[in-house]
């Protein structure tokens, strides 16, 4: 019981004086925070969790337009964060756009995937029908994010 007690008080005294630290920092949010950043919330994890997936092809062009779409989708996640922490956007409309984003990620992801089959195995037409399919899907995802990404309030 006394070992108990002793470790209350020494865990007590040891916060007590990093509150009193922290208290001290001249940094725009708490040191805390920065230390956890705790200014990101579950939307924006969600937003990162959906990525294109890396796939290689031996065709320089094709990998190149790949790496741009990357590059660009990373750019995309990075705007809307930015703007999600500058409150540009509410709660309803953070939420379309993730959703939006997963779907966009997702076309992307089955787009490529089909170019790298068709690139394999080129006398495949069904691969055509899907590649022609999950590019217009995606072309409408891509939209719907600029749609709420500029609607003002």
């Amino acid at each position: 019981m006394k070992k108990i007690i002793t470790i209350i008080i020494t865990l007590t005294i040891f916060f007590s004086t990093i509150n009193i630290s922290f208290a001290e920092r001249t940094y725009n949010e708490w040191y805390i925070e920065q230390l956890l950043d705790l200014n990101i919330w579950i939307e924006e994890y969600d937003l990162t969790l959906a990525h294109i997936t890396q796939i290689y092809f031996s065709d320089v062009n094709t990998q190149n337009l790949f790496e741009e779409f990357k590059r660009t989708s990373y750019l995309l996640n990075e705007e809307i964060i930015k703007s999600y922490r500058e409150w540009k956007f509410d709660y309803y409309q953070v939420n379309w756009i993730i959703s939006n984003q997963k779907k966009f990620i997702y076309h992307i992801n089955r787009l490529f995937y089909y170019i790298s089959i068709k690139e394999q195995n080129s006398n495949y037409i069904e691969t055509d029908d899907f590649i022609l399919k999950h590019y217009n899907v995606s072309r409408t995802y891509y939209k719907r994010i600029q749609a709420l990404v500029n609607k003002n309030y």
